[in-house]
């Protein structure tokens, strides 16, 4: 039947097969019915209630004649089912309808639950799988439809939310959650020059336990949570140009909101590249603010440019005399070093800031070394780097007892990429190579008499490779081998 007028004859489906349970499983036809200014979305079994049980096309069983009642609803608007429970064919339904927009949506705010259950206590509308609680929102496009969860008293807890505006504020906001899980509500309260912070078990904040809106959090009892508050009274962002007559830019935002630094766009400076902002204008410890970050505004603040120079020159000096160069900005990472072909009897290490006729020497930059690849950055408008090799060694360890064997030897030159990355540290394994009956290695000796002992212990690593190396005697720059 249509559902619109009585007097309207209606649309007769007559089936004579049964299955053997008696039943009659039909797919539901289409509709046959048209209404001025409604959609059709589904038949009903009961005329009253304007609630889809079957749409067209979806299998709908029954054992005696049935009346299918057609649902309509207004074109431009859906309509949201609130139910008391699960099974829709004995549940109590609210029909709502809401107004789509202009993208066929529509925002839909929660209404209170208008439902109750004798021994049970409502929390939530169960939408699309979802927790919804009343005054909460969403958008929807479709028919929807909201289940009213109810928990039993015995897991049941009372959550009492107080708007907590000051001490004599009696404001507050009650529900129910289950006491095995439980998602805290959103913040129902506004404040003005005020932004909701979290929910504390304290009034004045001072208690161990917070909780911000939609966190997860268990209660075996029944909880009071306090709103608190952070002032969010307009404040203003100083924008200096920081170069000659420093010109500035205000904006004005609400406290203990974030902002994101303004771009280059209201400054400019030839020659130069605006990195970042700095709270101070001349000070590179300061605090920086780059136009990608996020930062929570308290007070008013300034920010200063801080600039780059643009055109800076790279110098690598290298060790047959040429040389080449890179341009750079200052203040900006440096990453394409260029690397020396290979050197017979040396292993490549860095670039240095100076030129290196010892080893040991301290530098300023990445713990006295740039590797190739890495990144460095300087407010300097030129550089030099020169070349640092380090030479290879080998070290012959002899067993040193009557009837041992020849000893065997160490070399650096197959260290793994975690030890060349650290020039002062260096390990010596020698325990599998070394064993005699009855004796314990104490360490080793530069004689074979034990009267100078090393600090070498076996598979351990060393922190002043440089000091003990070029300590070994006849010691030169380049290949060598180191007997013991």
């Amino acid at each position: 039947m249509n559902n619109t007028d009585d007097s309207e004859e209606p649309f007769v489906l007559k089936l004579n097969q049964t299955t053997s349970s008696g039943k009659v499983y039909i797919y539901v036809p289409q509709c046959p019915f048209y209404k001025d200014g409604y959609s059709f979305i589904g038949w009903s079994t009961k005329k009253d209630i304007e609630y889809p049980y079957c749409k067209h096309n979806t299998s709908f069983s029954f054992e005696t004649d049935q009346n299918l009642y057609a649902v309509w609803v207004q074109d431009g608007t859906i309509p949201v089912y609130y139910m008391d429970d699960y099974d829709e064919q004995t549940a109590t339904i609210i029909r709502i309808n809401y107004n789509l927009n202009s993208e066929g949506k529509a925002c839909i705010t929660v209404p209170d639950c208008e439902f109750t259950k004798d021994g049970s206590f409502f929390s939530y509308f169960d939408i699309n799988n979802s927790e919804y609680y009343p005054g909460y929102t969403f958008e929807a496009s479709s028919l929807t439809r909201a289940y009213a969860y109810f928990l039993s008293a015995s897991n049941a807890a009372k959550v009492t939310l107080h708007r907590n505006y000051n001490e004599d504020d009696t404001e507050k906001l009650v529900y129910y959650t289950s006491k095995t899980r439980s998602t805290l509500r959103k913040n129902p309260f506004t404040r003005e020059n005020y932004v909701f912070n979290e929910w504390n078990k304290k009034a004045d904040g001072t208690g161990f336990d917070n909780y911000k809106d939609d966190a997860f959090f268990r209660v075996s009892e029944d909880i009071d949570l306090y709103a608190i508050w952070l002032d969010a009274s307009l404040k203003t962002i100083t924008y200096h140009s920081n170069y000659g007559d420093d010109e500035t830019y205000e904006v004005e935002q609400a406290a203990n909101t974030y902002f994101t630094p303004e771009n280059a766009s209201i400054f400019s400076r030839d020659g130069y590249q605006l990195l970042c902002w700095s709270k101070e204008p001349d000070s590179k410890t300061s605090p920086y603010y780059f136009t990608n970050d996020s930062a929570k505004i308290t007070d008013d603040i300034d920010l200063y440019a801080f600039w780059g120079k643009e055109g800076c020159i790279a110098t690598y000096h290298y060790k047959d005399g040429s040389t080449r160069t890179q341009t750079y900005v200052s203040n900006t990472e440096i990453t394409k070093l260029e690397q020396p072909a290979p050197k017979e009897g040396y292993d490549w290490c860095a670039w240095a800031v100076e030129g290196i006729d010892r080893i040991g020497i301290t530098l300023p930059y990445n713990n006295g070394y740039l590797k190739t690849g890495l990144r460095f950055t300087t407010d300097q408008e030129s550089i030099d780097l020169y070349e640092w090799w380090m030479p290879c060694y080998t070290i012959k360890i002899y067993p040193n007892y009557e009837g041992a064997q020849e000893g065997f030897y160490y070399t650096n030159n197959d260290r793994s990429d975690s030890y060349m990355d650290n020039r002062e540290s260096w390990r010596v394994d020698y325990g599998n190579e070394l064993n005699r009956q009855g004796f314990k290695i104490k360490g080793l000796s530069y004689t074979a008499d034990g009267a100078i002992i090393s600090s070498i212990r076996n598979d351990t690593n060393y922190s002043n490779f440089w000091d003990w190396f070029s300590s070994i005697p006849n010691y030169e720059k380049g290949p060598q081998t180191v007997e013991y």
